[in-house]
């Protein structure tokens, strides 16, 4: 299937489902995906010089190219992105929004990517191709340098999962653990410097932080940039040395250059989707996780290409989702509606039909029809009855004004829970997940 480069906007309507195999599996087809139509209404630079129309290939033509004369058709592989080199200043700005850091008379400018970064002389503590997940951050990632070691945010913004050397650096963490035995000088833009500026000099610099908090051992300001939390700056003054005593930068923006492989969807099925093998029959035991849908049988976690086949369609946008990536969906099947909890199990980004269910919820409110959990949990069930399904489970209820919520974790872990609430003494609303390590290995 042809290879496409997409942006972060991860939109386009889910058009159509193939046929089911006996695993009740199907893989969702899009008409964009053959006729090169754009994938999001924000294309990246390489995406632009796609046609909108694509010339068949040897294998789809019905006349074979001349051997005399060279084939004309154009390559489907996407261009090589050559990705640019984002220079460190020489100089420390007096902004904190530029969001820089002095080390020992070396300038940091965040962010910026992995290779120009290493070219300073920084030195990774582990395997540089170890892969980050898909639009995923990583605030602890170790680096070296002069006898200095500090935690440095890496980020990948990319929908599929890249290597460490091919994401970006965007911050950097320090405080007096890090810095012992460190002689280095620390300086941030204005001049503030660790283990010298005070709150005072804060003020004076930076004005009015967002957000402050006095403690016992230390105060903290914190800074925020355009956008928000992912663009910050933490500072604490330690209460015993009055003196600067952790720095916390972190700007998790996007910049041109990110590998295209990164931006790329190849349209591949995780094999927990192929292998999937729907149950035969209701289960009693509540640790089975079999839900009846209609006429459908569902062991969780289950395709969600099998409801999707059914006749159940998405009410927004979403068609990709990213590698390692999780969506709360609502489906829709007339004036019924199901509220879903979706888990890409690849790497990379895959088609929204090709994820895997991990939870339903259901409630009176959304009119879905004959929907059952095991132990034939169901709504309008009376709480007397709940009760003695759930018998010798282990569980906790919560009284509300004007319901109770029976509360199950069957796996000893937050991954797995059943949640049933009682309305007017019968069951109102229910939902059921299960999330198996597997889903993330």
């Amino acid at each position: 299937m042809k290879k496409k480069v997409v942006s972060l906007v991860l939109l386009v309507a889910l058009l159509a489902t193939g046929c089911a195999s006996n695993k009740q599996v199907v893989t969702p087809e899009y008409d964009w995906m053959e006729s090169g139509a754009n994938v999001s209404t924000q294309q990246t630079e390489e995406s632009s010089v796609e046609e909108s129309s694509e010339t068949p290939s040897v294998e789809e033509s019905s006349e074979e190219p001349s051997k005399e004369e060279p084939s004309e058709e154009p390559s489907k592989e996407e261009p090589v992105v050559e990705t640019p080199v984002v220079t460190a200043p020489t100089t420390l700005s007096d902004n904190l929004y530029d969001f820089q850091i002095e080390i020992d008379g070396q300038v940091l400018q965040f962010p910026m990517w992995y290779s120009d970064f290493v070219a300073l002389g920084w030195t990774y503590d582990g395997n540089p191709e170890d892969t980050l997940d898909a639009m995923s951050y990583y605030s602890f990632t170790e680096f070296q340098k002069d006898g200095m070691e500090f935690n440095f945010v890496a980020y990948n913004y990319g929908i599929n999962a890249m290597p460490l050397s091919k994401c970006l650096i965007c911050g950097v963490s320090m405080d007096e653990w890090n810095m012992e035995g460190v002689t280095a000088t620390i300086t941030l833009p204005g001049g503030i410097t660790y283990g010298t500026s005070t709150l005072a000099d804060l003020d004076a610099v930076y004005g009015a932080p967002k957000d402050s908090y006095a403690g016992t051992y230390y105060t903290e300001y914190t800074y925020q940039g355009e956008a928000g939390y992912y663009s910050s700056v933490r500072l604490e003054v330690s209460t015993e040395t009055n003196v600067l005593s952790s720095i916390d930068i972190q700007n998790l923006i996007e910049i041109e250059g990110i590998d295209s492989e990164g931006m790329t969807f190849y349209d591949e099925v995780p094999a927990m989707v192929t292998n999937y093998v729907a149950p035969t029959a209701m289960s009693d035991n509540l640790q089975d996780y079999t839900v009846q849908v209609g006429e459908v049988l569902l062991g969780l976690p289950t395709p969600l290409s099998v409801l999707l086949n059914d006749g159940w369609v998405i009410d927004d946008e979403t068609e990709i989702i990213a590698g390692r990536w999780s969506e709360y969906l609502y489906l829709e099947k007339g004036d019924q509606r199901l509220s879903v909890s979706v888990i890409n199990t690849h790497d990379n980004a895959v088609a929204v039909g090709n994820t895997m269910i991990y939870d339903i919820e259901v409630s009176t409110y959304n009119q879905p029809e004959n929907v059952t959990y095991a132990g034939g949990i169901a709504l309008g069930m009376t709480e007397t009855d709940l009760l003695a399904v759930i018998d010798g489970y282990t569980y906790e209820s919560s009284d509300y004004d004007t319901s109770r919520v029976y509360n199950l974790e069957l796996e000893d872990d937050y991954n797995t829970s059943y949640s049933i609430w009682i309305r007017e003494g019968v069951v109102d609303q229910m939902s059921v997940s299960y999330r198996p390590d597997a889903l993330y290995e």
